[in-house]
Formats: C-alpha cells, structure tokens, sequence
C-alpha cells in the first residue's frame, strides 16, 4: 500500500529546541507554519512540572552526597559547587533525550532501509530489543517518520511509524523511551497526529499504538488508545482552554 497523494506537504522546522511544521499547497504556496502537538499541549504541564520538579529536587541532592566532601575540603570552590548542582537535572534531561533520541534515529534509518547503520554502544540493547518485536509478526510498512499538520486545528507533528498489521488493518505507531508509558497526553498526541493524518491524506489509522522501548534493558511495552475518540476531545478541550487564556491575558 503507498499513500495517496497530499492535500498538502509539511515540512519540519527545528528552531530553537522546538519544531515548528511549515504547511504548504502543491504550488509552493505556504498555507501556514503551525507548532508541534507537544508544544500545544502546554496545558498538560501543570503536572509534568512537579514531577520533573520533585526529580531535579532528587538530583541535586544526590550530587551533593556524592561530592560533599571535595568542596568541604577546598571552601573556594563553592560557587562553582552550587551552580554544577543546580545544574545537575539539567545535564540528565539533556543526556537521556539525546539517548532517546539517538535510539529514535536509528529506528528510523532501519525502517527506511539506510544500509550498514553503525548502532552505538549504548544503544545496542535498545535496538536489539526493538528488532525483536519490530519482527514478531508480518508488518507492510506504509511510511516512517511522515510529517503530518492540521489546518483546522494549527497544529503539526511527526507519525513514527504507519503500517499494515497481519490483519490487514492499518496502524500508526509512536515510539517512546521515556521512562513511563502510562502518560495521559500520549493518547492525545496519537488522536490528534491520527486526525493531521486524515486531513492531509484522506487516511485513518484503526489502531493507535504506543510503544515504549527500554534503553536499559530493551524490554518492549505496547500500549493501544482504547478510545480515540474521547482523546481526541481532550486534545480539543486543551486547545480551546490555550485560546481562551491567551486572549484572556492579551486583552
């Protein structure tokens, strides 16, 4: 199966640690430059920011444990001490999405047949682990990291992964490697990136799968939106609730 021709093509624009999706009409006319879908869930933050909160507290702590004693033993060095400790979670967030985002490329350049792929050290486990679910059953792939947006909605994103399944039935399938699979927003994200995929190509996945792959141990965890309709309300509720606030504090 191949996709059917666009109403539109989207291209991604990374700019300043974030991705923006440039709509354009087949003539080269840019219809829009919209954000990502994380970036128009802002609202979900609330309770991401105290978890990530409660970890960088963790973090910091931690740092000092381990290096308390070499500033003790050599006062001048506390300055530098309080700033390499504040900056502790800054350093493990970076660290983990580069991983993550390293174990997310690999994936990509395997589905889209990219020849003699060097996988690094530490990613070895993880992509062992994903080559060995990825061939558990008979998969037709469609496309790999299509670039989807929603000009009704003004939003853009990335679909990981759409195929046929030994079903016949069509799958779009996001890869996580986050350290927990049971995110709210994750349904939300695969409803909305299901209905950019609608309204650029006239197609509508059947199943929306999240799959988080372990960077430690490989493990594969699936998960499937059970109802993508009442996420996909969530979405919408959380873009008016955007709207309303924004005209609320420009007005």
């Amino acid at each position: 199966m191949k996709l059917p021709e666009p109403k539109y093509e989207v291209t991604r624009i990374d700019e300043d640690n974030k991705h923006l999706y440039r709509v354009a009409s087949s003539s080269g006319k840019v219809l829009g430059t919209f954000p990502g879908i994380t970036g128009r869930m802002a609202m979900l933050g609330g309770a991401k920011g105290r978890i990530l909160m409660q970890w960088a507290a963790k973090l910091t702590d931690a740092y000092w444990q381990n290096n308390y004693q070499v500033y003790i033993d050599n006062p001048s060095l506390a300055d530098e001490f309080s700033k390499t400790a504040k900056s502790a979670h800054k350093r493990a967030f970076e660290e983990a999405g580069e991983w993550g985002t390293e174990v997310h490329d690999i994936i990509e350049d395997i589905l889209n047949g990219v020849p003699a792929i060097e996988v690094p050290s530490r990613s070895i486990v993880p992509i062992v682990g994903w080559n060995k679910y990825w061939r558990s059953e008979p998969r037709t792939l469609i496309s790999a990291e299509l670039r989807v947006a929603s000009l009704s909605d003004g939003y853009g994103g990335t679909l990981d992964v759409l195929y046929k399944d030994k079903d016949g039935r069509l799958v779009l399938e996001d890869w996580k490697t986050s350290k927990s699979i049971d995110k709210p927003e994750y349904a939300a994200q695969l409803s909305a990136l299901n209905r950019a995929l609608f309204e650029q190509y006239r197609l509508s996945a059947e199943v929306l799968r999240c799959t988080r792959i372990d960077k430690e141990t490989g493990h594969v965890q699936v998960k499937e939106v059970t109802d993508p309709a009442r996420a996909m309300r969530v979405f919408k509720h959380l873009l008016e609730l955007e709207g309303e606030l924004k005209e609320r504090l420009l007005a």
